[in-house]
């Protein structure tokens, strides 16, 4: 799904002149809320033109709900390059960013689950990074690195798979 939305927010980013021009911006506004998970495991940015025009307003730039999404440079009112759209799909895979630095995936102790992997913590550190010039400056660079760990990586079957079953939990808990 992480790659998935690196990839789309790449392909974004080979427009970014014309999202500029159609949309007052061309980086940021990323939020958990404009991707998709369809049944058979593919991963969609809904209406990412709308987001980014969206964020660049008053009442909507300002929300709490998504702020913790931006990258720091946004949140302080300054210009942002592809870099922020790296740091808005890394917080998406997390909590929101409250203040600070994130901490590090390797320090966090998760109960029954295996430790992340210091390689992978590596880059997604660099993805969180408070000063866009250590981050990642593409959203495509931050993919290649999360590929070239060479990590088993789910396909569009698994990610349905696990959706499938996630879902078939919810369902579960509603009938009752």
């Amino acid at each position: 799904i992480t790659l998935d939305l690196l990839e789309g927010m790449a392909a974004l980013s080979e427009r970014a002149d014309a999202l500029a021009e159609h949309c007052g911006r061309s980086h940021g506004g990323m939020t958990p809320d404009h991707a998709i998970v369809t049944e058979d495991g593919v991963v969609a940015l809904l209406e990412p033109g709308l987001g980014l025009a969206l964020s660049a307003s008053d009442v909507w730039g300002k929300h709490a709900k998504r702020l913790g999404y931006d990258a720091p440079e946004i949140m302080a009112g300054e210009s942002a390059d592809a870099s922020a759209d790296v740091f808005a799909v890394a917080r998406s895979l997390g909590k929101r960013l409250e203040r600070g630095d994130a901490p590090r995936a390797d320090g966090q102790k998760r109960i029954g689950k295996e430790d992340v992997p210091k390689e992978l913590a590596d880059v997604l550190a660099r993805c969180l990074a408070l000063d866009p010039a250590e981050r990642f400056a593409l959203p495509q660079e931050a993919a290649d690195a999360l590929r070239s760990l060479g990590m088993d990586i789910a396909d569009e079957a698994a990610v349905a798979e696990l959706l499938g079953a996630v879902m078939g939990r919810k369902e579960a808990r509603r009938s009752v």
